[in-house]
């Protein structure tokens, strides 16, 4: 990519659809997501379809698949904004839209790199989207169009926390833990009936909260 930090392929993350017939990969060094299927036959990875190229420099990073729908949303490290993608059964995408990733009154210079998004959850009916916003220490929630796959923003919440690196969701759907990697806390906010975050709920130490993790038994 053209950004100094793109200096070779970075692959940030991997997720495998609902179905499991595929997996998408964010690699953010070249401004592609790659959708790759596994031949178990040949025991190798497969490329589902040609690479789709994101705009440059945008460094996609985390994407979260729809539960239900056929549906996936990548963000980005080096631009704030978000793709919407439907996606066939044989790992190809189609862009649906591409929305901002923050509110507009959120300063922003524009600068590259200078405000970078981090890890994103939709919960489990796939009614809401959650994706974090770094160094402005934002939290961004969106409603999810059941039949278009369009992101609807209504909420951008003030974090207690500048750096919000990683959040998942509680198995009941009802709070969404924030980690921060710098800050070395995780946070947890209540999710009301419409989606939204309500005021910090409780707060933890937990040094360089990088990953969350919920374990069902």
């Amino acid at each position: 990519g053209p950004l100094g930090q793109q200096t070779l392929s970075h692959l940030h993350s991997v997720y495998f659809a609902p179905c499991g017939d595929f997996c998408l990969i964010c690699d953010k060094g070249g401004d592609l997501i790659h959708t790759l299927k596994i031949d178990r036959a040949e025991k190798k990875l497969v490329a589902c379809d040609e690479p789709y190229h994101t705009q440059a420099g945008t460094m996609p990073r985390y994407a979260a698949f729809h539960p239900t729908k056929p549906f996936v949303y990548t963000n980005n490290e080096a631009e704030p904004f978000l793709y919407a993608f439907r996606y066939t059964p044989d790992g190809k995408l189609e862009m649906i839209e591409q929305v901002p990733g923050m509110s507009e009154d959120i300063p922003y210079s524009g600068v590259p790199y200078s405000v970078k998004q981090s890890d994103m959850r939709i919960s489990e009916d796939g009614r809401f989207l959650y994706s974090l916003v770094r160094d402005v220490g934002m939290i961004s929630v969106y409603s999810i169009d059941q039949e278009k796959g369009k992101l609807d923003m209504i909420q951008c919440k003030k974090a207690d926390d500048t750096d919000p690196h990683s959040c998942a969701l509680s198995p009941d759907g009802k709070f969404l833990l924030v980690g921060g990697l710098h800050t070395h806390r995780v946070l947890s906010y209540p999710i009301a009936e419409d989606g939204k975050l309500g005021d910090l709920a409780a707060a933890c130490d937990q040094p360089s909260a990088c990953h969350i993790i919920f374990e069902t038994l």
